[in-house]
């Protein structure tokens, strides 16, 4: 295993754990990196690594969510531990029926087209969530507990993250902030409905890689170097989620819809230019 693919892989590790739970989209940042330094970060044959640099990401989000997922197993059926298994069942429908038509090959061949427009989106929706959670915050309407609205509006929203690019974490912070969640309890159920959401996304390509023998492989191979990649994911990952709870508390998810509208914006200014 040379430097490059170690590189790589803690590259990719970091870019994954601050992306994915930044809500900024990790995969349209994997493909614009990817672009960017010419060197391949996508396909099949990196579906070993990406499994576990998202074993990392899961990782994170458990730690940096001990406290609300200990509370939540200590009463599975009266609690909103439910709401979290139950969040990502429209989420499951819709991914089997675009495996079943072929309409996700469709997705990831036009990723780069759309791009632009999913960065744009993601912020677009995060600041208008934001507006609305801020007024229900000013009109004091604001919920503390996760009922059966929270998650149904936080199901809505996870199921336009199968489009490439659009976030995950940026979808359900809005799904739970627009429905009236209050800001912490919006973090603590976003990210922990993450868990099977990424499941739900990225468990079958991992059973396809372990049942080809390519995951047992690369383990045997590379275990190190998978080691490390998971590693600088969960760390980072950490980091990103801690920075997006604060991001919510304070009302400053604005920061992250200008980044995505620049971001935007100069994908589309060197794809015309020829530069990507």
């Amino acid at each position: 295993m040379d430097e490059l693919n170690y590189l790589k892989s803690i590259l990719l590790g970091f870019l994954e754990g601050i992306s994915s739970l930044l809500p900024v989209g990790d995969s349209g940042h994997v493909l614009l990196l990817e672009r960017m330094s010419g060197i391949a970060l996508t396909g099949e044959e990196l579906i070993p690594a990406m499994t576990a640099l998202r074993a990392g990401v899961l990782l994170a989000v458990l730690i940096g969510c001990i406290k609300p997922l200990l509370s939540m197993l200590r009463h599975p059926v009266k609690g909103e531990l439910k709401y979290v298994l139950l969040s990502c069942l429209p989420l499951l429908g819709v991914s089997l029926i675009l495996r079943a038509a072929g309409w996700d090959r469709l997705l990831r061949s036009s990723a780069y087209t759309l791009l632009p427009f999913a960065f744009l989106f993601t912020g677009v929706i995060l600041f208008l969530a934001q507006g609305i959670a801020k007024n229900r915050r000013l009109a004091d309407s604001a919920q503390n507990k996760v009922g059966l609205k929270h998650a149904a509006a936080l199901s809505l929203m996870q199921i336009l993250s199968v489009f490439p690019g659009v976030s995950l974490a940026g979808m359900e912070l809005s799904g739970c902030l627009s429905s009236g969640l209050k800001a912490k309890k919006t973090s603590e159920f976003s990210f922990l409905s993450m868990v099977p959401a990424l499941l739900v996304l990225y468990l079958p390509d991992a059973l396809t890689a372990a049942k080809s023998g390519a995951l047992r492989q690369a383990v045997n191979e590379n275990g190190i170097m998978l080691l490390c990649g998971l590693a600088a994911a969960m760390l980072t990952g950490l980091a990103a989620l801690k920075l997006t709870q604060w991001l919510v508390k304070k009302e400053k998810l604005r920061f992250v819809t200008l980044y995505l509208i620049v971001a935007s914006a100069a994908v589309l200014i060197l794809t015309a230019a020829g530069k990507l």
